[in-house]
């Protein structure tokens, strides 16, 4: 996977860990603005949803683009929803798998489809930890790639394999 995919996508990531929390709602303040429009309460799961899809386009719009081999976008929504069968089943939420999306239907409806699986569970299951799941199904989209050395980090992950990758932390007299 070439540097910038890696960057893109680590920092898509970095950006859905700061946005995600608990809350059921944000506002800035109660009131009015300057030009007399109302404040309003940005609902955050309805936030979190638009995050959710965001994410899922940006992944499959960079790999499209910067894989060194073609990729087929309704494989990587299949590997999509295999990662969060996975997942599901791991928590012992689920039993059998979704069913995969159909090849032969347009990308737009097999998205359709991988969203409203996510949005789905993640209603079913309010303790479910969004980040993971989402990672679980971003996992899923790169071992739909069939490269090894392709992998989807989350930041904890990541930051593990730079320190690695420098050397790491070292302590002591340097002789």
């Amino acid at each position: 996977m070439k540097k910038s995919i890696r960057a893109s996508l680590l920092l898509l990531f970095a950006f859905l860990v700061l946005v995600s929390c608990q809350m059921d709602s944000i506002a800035a303040s109660d009131g009015t603005y300057k030009d007399g429009s109302p404040k309003t309460i940005i609902s955050l799961k309805s936030f979190s949803n638009k995050l959710t899809t965001l994410v899922f386009n940006e992944a499959v719009r960079l790999l499209n683009r910067e894989f060194i081999s073609e990729t087929d976008p309704n494989k990587l929504l299949d590997g999509a929803i295999s990662g969060m069968s996975a997942y599901l089943k791991e928590k012992k939420l689920i039993t059998d798998d979704f069913p995969p999306v159909s090849l032969n239907k347009p990308y737009t409806e097999n998205y359709r489809y991988l969203i409203k699986i996510f949005r789905s569970e993640m209603d079913k299951h309010p303790k479910l930890d969004r980040d993971e799941f989402l990672y679980s199904a971003l996992r899923g989209m790169m071992s739909s790639l069939g490269d090894p050395y392709s992998v989807v980090l989350n930041p904890e992950e990541y930051k593990i394999m730079n320190e690695s990758m420098s050397g790491g932390n070292f302590f002591g007299v340097g002789i």
